[in-house]
């Protein structure tokens, strides 16, 4: 089974791919460890040759689950994938989310460094993520069988091909 999870930061796409990961026996992986080189302090762009080739290292895999807001790095995940489970809820509540995020890994001192600066870049690519995401599917329409509109962990699971 190869399942991606998409959804604007703060929606929880980390929390329920876990959350999957554990009741499917399926190993998951976050887009940002492919985009991010987080062995910094700060967060710090790893290099297309990198990313692609962690890419094909985990499409060579028989099964995954890959979790990550849109990036056209996504298009081969999405293609082989069985479902993409789209993540929405309201935006008042991402925000929320993501301000929380920021505040506890100021708390916490986590690595890489948290910034406002990065806080509100996050904020401002949620707030228009769907338009965007809308837009990528209307370009792949070869993919509209396998995505699926659900707001929480219990509609993944519900949606999930047995």
């Amino acid at each position: 089974m190869k399942i991606c999870i998409i959804g604007p930061s703060g929606v929880g796409k980390t929390t329920i791919s876990q959350q999957l990961s554990c009741r499917l026996n399926i190993t998951n992986h976050e887009f940002d460890d492919i985009y991010w080189d987080l062995s910094n302090e700060h967060y710090i762009k790893n290099s297309q040759e990198n990313m692609n080739a962690r890419i094909q290292e985990i499409l060579q895999l028989d099964q995954w689950i890959m979790e990550g807001a849109y990036d056209k790095r996504l298009l081969p995940f999405f293609q082989e994938s069985s479902t993409i489970l789209r993540l929405k809820i309201p935006y008042w509540l991402c925000a929320f989310r993501l301000i929380k995020r920021f505040l506890g890994a100021k708390i916490t001192n986590k690595q890489p460094v948290e910034t406002w600066a990065n806080t509100i870049e996050l904020l401002k690519f949620s707030k228009n993520f769907d338009h965007r995401l809308d837009e990528f599917f209307q370009k792949h329409p070869e993919l509209s069988d396998k995505v699926v509109v659900v707001k929480d962990y219990g509609g993944c699971v519900q949606n999930i091909p047995q």
